[in-house]
C-alpha cells in the first residue's frame, strides 16, 4: 500500500510540473504538408551565407540535418552527395545542416589526433 501511494503521489507530481515545461514543446511546431517553409540565414562552409531564397530555383529542396562527429552522419555523407548530383538536373536542390559548432568539438571526437 506504501509503494502505492509513492507511486500515486509521483504521478500526481508529474502532472502537475509537466505543463509549466509545455513551452518548450510549443515553439517548434510541426509544419504541415505543403506549408511555406521557414526562412533561414546560415553561414556556408565556402564562406557564402545561404537562406532559403538561394534555392529559389529548386522545384523541391531537401533540407538534411547533418552532425560532423555522428557515425550515422558520417556513413550517410556520401549518399547525400550522390542524392545532390543525381537530382540537381531534375530541379532538386539540396541543403546539408550541421547544427553543431565545430569549436566545441575536441579532434579526438571527430576522428583526428
Amino acid at each position: 500500500m506504501k509503494e502505492f501511494k509513492i507511486s500515486l503521489c509521483f504521478i500526481f507530481g508529474l502532472l502537475l510540473v509537466l505543463p509549466m515545461f509545455s513551452f518548450a514543446f510549443d515553439e517548434h511546431k510541426t509544419l504541415a504538408i505543403g506549408a511555406q517553409a521557414p526562412d533561414f540565414s546560415l553561414p556556408g562552409i565556402d564562406g557564402k551565407t545561404y537562406t532559403l531564397q538561394s534555392f529559389r530555383d529548386a522545384k523541391v529542396l531537401v533540407v538534411v540535418f547533418m552532425c560532423n562527429h555522428c557515425p550515422t552522419s558520417q556513413a550517410y555523407e556520401s549518399r547525400v552527395i550522390k542524392l545532390t548530383t543525381d537530382y540537381a538536373t531534375k530541379g532538386v536542390g539540396v541543403v546539408a545542416i550541421n547544427p553543431n559548432n565545430p569549436s566545441s568539438l575536441r579532434y579526438d571526437e571527430i576522428g583526428l589526433q
